[in-house]
């Protein structure tokens, strides 16, 4: 055993010596199945991205940590790698090079627990939980004492303004600006000529950005899972995943197989039971996210002076990554069969990491500059777990049960169960700051043409009654909604309170129960019932502002 004192001596030869020690004991499979040492500086834990992804021990050398509890450390993190993801093992190494953790004894780590907040603490309860594993006899005073903690575990606020479910408006102005981004980048389009390969490489980054983000917000599922698709896991027909006669049509409604992240097996090991369905709109966001990519990879083999048949290019194509790093593009390729072989069905080359998927979505999302009636610009903010957060909160609204909830989610139904347990006084307190705004009441007015100004335009329906006027012509042309149903909720609608807001209230119940009648099911019309609750709220603050004018009458 190493005498358990801080070592001084060169770390390079410690670490050499240590290699040969254990010998084959510190000899270790990734869970994306790459060899690494538990006493290399760096481990390469997965391909994703351009150089793969590593993750670095050096830091070590410099702690206070003893050499004893070095290689217990690197051991113990050498077997989660085993069967956690590398951001998983990025996570732990962080939260231990980061806090003033001098050993890993029972005294320290209680000296150290009470400063954590937390997701620290989840951290260093996993840590604790893989040291016992690890070695139970020397852990085994360390596991007793987190074991007999009060369990903590990372609440999950789902009304927080900056952290929990978007409200209504919120998400309904994410949606206007996601549909605007998507026409403005479709209409830009891509180039993809010999002389413009750069340019065209950048404005398909771009659109890849996009998608990815509308991915996370229409399919619930994290850049973990989206990094893991191929193109032929996406198809109109859910039973021809693996067919070499995959049509794309304008029609589409495309189906995609996901995988799941956080199974104890390798890259695309797991899919879900079932496929997940994109509806038209979006479907021809892909195709044309699609068609531009296959002609801009087309081009650069054609630049290297490899080209292929129709047939060939697919069977390629098929086994490219949905979300690619620009590397892909780069690539020099010796020849067609180099090219054949350098991609399969289950490889992960040239797929982008979750780290730079998620950090691109972030972006994307905050460079829409959505607004927040609860919250000032500097302060909003939308990520994954938001999204998750509001479409499981909606659901748990509107009384979808909890298999349904965890489906949506990608869960387990215990996962999802938090949604469903929400108290009836949290329930209330939802429906009010989500619902019923206390700003939409300022939000009216009584004449429509006085407030007309430069950049405002009347809503109407097609019989010519007036309903309100949207504040943003470039916002209002861009939204894909009906006209005026689909404006009750939006940001940029100002109702007008003498309007027959109960006439559209009426029409869109009576749509909606005619839809159920003829055996829709109810988390089908989910948008219909949430913009009846819009039209509800409108015309319950025109009653309250008709009422106050009475009064000051």
């Amino acid at each position: 055993m190493v005498n358990n004192q801080k070592d001084n001596s060169d770390p390079k030869a410690n670490m050499a010596l240590l290699k040969q020690q254990y010998n084959k004991e510190a000899e270790f499979i990734s869970k994306e199945g790459f060899p690494f040492n538990a006493f290399d500086e760096q481990w390469v834990l997965s391909g994703l991205g351009n150089k793969g992804q590593s993750v670095d021990l050096s830091w070590l050398h410099n702690s206070k940590f003893s050499l004893e509890d070095q290689i217990h450390l690197r051991l113990t993190l050498a077997n989660m790698s085993a069967l956690r993801s590398k951001s998983t093992i990025s996570n732990v190494i962080g939260v231990i090079s980061t806090n003033q953790l001098n050993s890993l004894s029972v005294v320290d780590f209680k000296l150290l627990w009470v400063t954590l907040d937390k997701i620290k603490k989840s951290r260093f309860s996993s840590l604790i939980l893989w040291l016992y594993k690890h070695d139970t006899e020397i852990f085994n005073d360390l596991y007793q004492w987190k074991s007999n903690l009060n369990n903590e575990t990372v609440s999950v606020k789902i009304t927080d303004p900056e952290k929990g479910s978007l409200s209504d408006l919120e998400n309904h102005a994410l949606n206007v600006a996601m549909n605007m981004k998507s026409k403005k980048l479709i209409e830009r389009g891509f180039e993809v000529t010999h002389t413009k390969e750069n340019k065209g490489l950048g404005l398909l980054s771009s659109f890849r950005n996009f998608i990815a983000s509308r991915m996370v917000q229409v399919l619930l599922r994290r850049p973990s899972n989206l990094i893991q698709l191929k193109w032929r896991d996406i198809s109109p027909d859910a039973s021809i995943f693996d067919s070499d006669n995959i049509f794309f049509s304008d029609d589409d409604e495309l189906k995609i197989r996901m995988f799941k992240a956080k199974s104890k097996g390798t890259f695309r090991q797991y899919p879900e039971s079932e496929p997940l369905t994109l509806n038209n709109a979006i479907s021809k966001e892909i195709i044309f996210y699609r068609t531009g990519y296959l002609k801009l990879f087309n081009q650069a083999l054609i630049n290297q002076g490899i080209k292929l048949n129709d047939d060939e290019l697919y069977d390629i194509f098929q086994n490219l990554p949905f979300l690619f790093v620009d590397a892909l593009f780069k690539t020099k390729f010796k020849d067609k069969n180099q090219l054949c072989s350098s991609f399969n069905s289950d490889a992960s080359g040239f797929h982008s990491d979750s780290f730079s998927v998620g950090s691109s979505v972030r972006d994307l999302f905050e460079s829409l500059k959505i607004t927040s009636e609860r919250l000032p610009q500097d302060k909003f903010n939308i990520g994954n777990n938001r999204l998750r957060h509001t479409i499981a909160t909606n659901a748990a609204r509107d009384n979808l049960g909890l298999l349904i909830i965890a489906k949506l989610l990608g869960n387990t139904p215990s996962s999802a169960k938090i949604y469903i347990d929400l108290s009836d006084e949290a329930r209330v307190q939802i429906n009010e700051k989500f619902i019923a705004n206390d700003f939409l009441v300022n939000a009216f007015s009584t004449s429509v043409s006085e407030l007309m100004k430069s950049g405002e335009i009347a809503i109407e329906d097609d019989l010519g009654d007036t309903f309100g006027k949207s504040k943003n012509v470039n916002q209002c042309t861009g939204c894909q909604r009906s006209k005026p149903l689909g404006c009750y909720g939006c940001n940029s609608f100002s109702a007008l309170v003498s309007g027959d807001h109960r006439s559209q209230r009426d029409k869109a119940q009576q749509k909606y129960d005619y839809r159920i009648n003829s055996g829709d099911a109810p988390h089908a019309l989910l948008e219909l019932k949430k913009q009846i609750r819009y039209i509800e709220a409108t015309i319950a603050a025109c009653d309250q502002v008709m009422q106050r004018k009475i009064g000051e009458e």
